[in-house]
């Protein structure tokens, strides 16, 4: 699966971090670790999310199962927010 931002929503960058903001109705502000920021600008480039597993695995000391879960979760978190959806 690959992300696109829903109509409305932005992404603030400041530094290694990152804002998403939401508006209208389904109004959301969600702030991204660097970690989180990363995963979620290669969703956003068209990467599935084994792409986002092996590119996070890289460069942070983690378990690739433990980083597909966060990814997974990551993921429905932000179309549960209705900050996302799926760019199928």
């Amino acid at each position: 699966m690959t992300l696109r931002l829903r109509p409305g929503v932005t992404i603030h960058e400041s530094g290694d971090q990152a804002i998403l903001l939401g508006t209208g109705r389904d109004a959301a502000y969600w702030r991204l670790n660097g970690t989180a920021k990363q995963m979620v600008t290669l969703l956003l480039d068209g990467r599935d999310v084994e792409t986002v597993v092996t590119a996070t695995t890289a460069v942070v000391a983690a378990d690739a199962a433990v980083v597909r879960r966060d990814v997974e979760n990551l993921v429905t978190a932000l179309l549960d927010a209705k900050l996302a959806e799926d760019a199928g």
